[in-house]
């Protein structure tokens, strides 16, 4: 970007008039701003700090240098970082036996505030809830004994974890997978089962 498209863009960002830009810096009118920012001139040299102090960036940025900097860069400065237990495995197909074993931490950057409560995490294994939830992914999940309709939960079904939508239909409880290739599961006064928890966050390598 050009430093005189740089210095009009920043100085609307400001709210500022050409004239009260040229009136900060000192120059004699608004025909040296105007004259920058359409490209006919160039502002010397020993103006670039004030121009770039005024518009509140800083001299590299104002003169173009950032340019090779990645644009998915993020500033860490506010964000969070949570250690969150990794606890094993859960099923997401066919329920499989598991064990709360604990396998290490991950760290979790939230950019505001984390979720409340007690969390840990799970990795899935299976396909049932493809494409929202894929086979290898992590999610992270808020302890707690009860969810609402239509959350996604990790339900312990006689000592069988697995994660499946919670659907509420009369006095029945439903597990309904996300694959369609995959039929839901009916709780019943049979099944010992409980809720351990609501998946709060998603974790995909790629």
């Amino acid at each position: 970007m050009k430093i005189g498209t740089k210095i009009k863009q920043q100085r609307k960002k400001k709210g500022l008039t050409q004239k009260e830009l040229a009136s900060i810096l000192g120059l004699g009118g608004v025909s040296t701003v105007a004259s920058w920012e359409q490209g006919l001139s160039n502002p010397p040299a020993k103006r670039i700090p004030a121009i770039a102090d005024v518009l509140d960036i800083s001299v590299s940025e104002l003169l173009g240098n950032d340019d090779a900097k990645p644009k998915n860069l993020v500033d860490l400065a506010d964000a969070k970082v949570i250690s969150i237990p990794i606890l094993g495995t859960i099923a997401c197909g066919k329920p499989i036996f598991s064990e709360e074993n604990y396998e290490g931490h991950l760290n979790k950057v939230y950019f505001g505030d984390p979720p409340t409560g007690e969390l840990f995490a799970l990795t899935c294994q299976g396909d049932s809830m493809a494409p929202y939830i894929l086979d290898g992914d992590k999610v992270i999940v808020r302890k707690q004994e009860t969810v609402e309709n239509g959350e996604i939960a990790a339900i312990l079904i006689n000592n069988e974890a697995t994660l499946k939508t919670v659907k509420y239909v009369g006095d029945k409880t439903l597990l309904i997978p996300k694959n369609d290739a995959y039929d839901p599961l009916v709780l019943t006064p049979d099944n010992q089962n409980q809720v351990l928890g609501k998946v709060v966050s998603i974790i995909r390598d790629i």
